[in-house]
């Protein structure tokens, strides 16, 4: 009776095309194999600190071109570490021509209206206004300037639109302001940090555009001082 070619000294179910068998159908479901690439992975990382796996910090917070060939090196010891033990890498790369239909599969999409619901840092809201219907909304102070909207009576939507525009980098990208007044004809960003990008975008936005910060909705009632919600917003 044949045994797994690995030492775990089960029975090999298995045959693999070079002859040998092995004791599952899965080459990580062996004992002895998991514990080699556990012990392989573990050492990996002791011995490299780039990434940070304590969830306290981003692990590529501070990344440098120094670093970023070290997270490379990382990456090429894993796989190494992988092989030596009999576990075949499964990762692979896309190649330029799938890339670039990706990225305009994506495009597409956010012409169509598409709302990542991953996309951006604040928490999402589920609002179902009078006026614009149920929506998402991104952060605390848009789902305020909604209710807002709905409060003084004017006609509203949250844009699905999006612009072109040349990004700081000189390629090709789009923007998609907040939300669309009807009544104003105006296009509205709620904005709590200004960044270079966003100056970029807005100098090149071809129609009515007002920038909603956090100077504005304090002076307009809709947050506090401390940029918390009032109750009017």
């Amino acid at each position: 009776m044949p045994t797994c070619k690995y030492g775990c000294g089960q029975e090999g179910k298995y045959q693999l095309k070079n002859g040998e068998w092995r004791c599952s159908k899965s080459s990580n479901s062996c004992p002895i194999l998991k514990e080699k690439n556990s012990k392989a992975i573990k050492k990996s990382w002791k011995n490299d600190r780039v990434c940070n796996f304590t969830g306290k910090t981003p692990w590529n917070k501070g990344l440098t071109k120094e670093t970023s060939s070290r997270v490379r090196e990382y990456t090429k010891r894993i796989k190494q570490a992988f092989k030596e033990n009999g576990h075949v890498w499964s990762g692979k790369s896309h190649s330029e021509e799938a890339k670039k239909k990706m990225s305009k599969t994506r495009t597409q999409m956010y012409i169509n209206g598409w709302e990542a619901s991953s996309c951006g840092r604040s928490k999402k809201y589920k609002y179902n206004s009078s006026v614009a219907g149920k929506i998402t909304l991104d952060g605390k102070w848009e789902l305020a300037a909604s209710k807002y909207f709905d409060f003084i009576k004017v006609q509203w939507c949250r844009n699905k639109k999006r612009f072109p525009y040349i990004n700081l980098k000189g390629k090709k990208s789009t923007y998609c302001p907040d939300f669309y007044i009807f009544d104003w004809k105006c296009y509205i960003e709620v904005k709590g940090y200004k960044t270079e990008l966003d100056i970029c975008k807005w100098k090149q936005f071809p129609y009515k555009l007002k920038i909603w910060d956090g100077k504005f909705l304090i002076k307009k009632g809709i947050i506090n001082r401390n940029g918390e919600v009032t109750e009017s917003g």
